[in-house]
């Protein structure tokens, strides 16, 4: 059997090290630039019923093929002229009016001319007191209670650009629901130029 002195296992050690190596830690390469078509959408404070959303892609106006613009679901119009725009970006917005309250989202989808797409999404609540709802309808408001209402919103005359009775009634109902515990409405309304309207929320 053969004995190992400790400086013959010490230089035995040494010379496997400098025959096999210290392996190195290894670096994670840089991650790779992404070129792929984004966009991003983003809401501004709203204003009564009105709200303008911004959005942008980061491709310039003239990669755009077609957008498509959804709110709830349903479709409606885009902003087809970018407000700004350079060869690696542009910028678009649309005024969205006379919305309900309550929560929205809004969606665009970018189609490029490569055949490429991209989409954003911004979400959005429109919220209003009884008196912002009523003035939205150019109405005064007159919250006695009575025996048989609780308020009442009189637009005499009418000065908004609903141009009938029948949108105005509809209208009205719509934006003054949220506010009338009962859910039911009484009033009375004019079609003659200039139009009335008269909306009471029963008690």
């Amino acid at each position: 059997m053969r004995i190992l002195s400790r400086t013959t296992l010490a230089l035995t050690a040494a010379a496997a090290i400098a025959t096999f190596g210290i392996a190195a830690p290894a670096h994670a390469a840089p991650p790779a630039h992404s070129n792929a078509p984004s966009a991003s959408a983003m809401a501004g404070a709203p204003a009564g019923q009105d709200v303008t959303i911004t959005y942008d892609l980061n491709r310039g106006a003239q990669a755009v093929a077609d957008q498509v613009c959804e709110l709830d679901g349903g479709e409606v119009p885009c902003d087809d002229v970018a407000d700004s725009t350079t060869k690696k970006a542009s910028t678009y917005s649309v005024d969205l009016t006379g919305l309900s309250v309550g929560d929205h989202v809004f969606t665009v989808t970018f189609v490029l001319t490569d055949g490429g797409t991209a989409s954003a999404s911004a979400e959005f609540t429109i919220e209003q007191t009884l008196e912002e709802a009523c003035a939205y309808l150019t109405g005064i408001l007159t919250t006695s209670e009575t025996e048989t209402w609780v308020w009442k919103c009189i637009a005499n005359p009418y000065t908004g650009s609903i141009p009938t009775v029948i949108e105005l009634v509809e209208t009205g109902i719509e934006v003054l629901t949220p506010y009338c515990p009962s859910g039911d409405f009484a009033g009375s309304f004019a079609s003659a130029p200039p139009l009335l309207g008269e909306w009471y929320c029963n008690a």
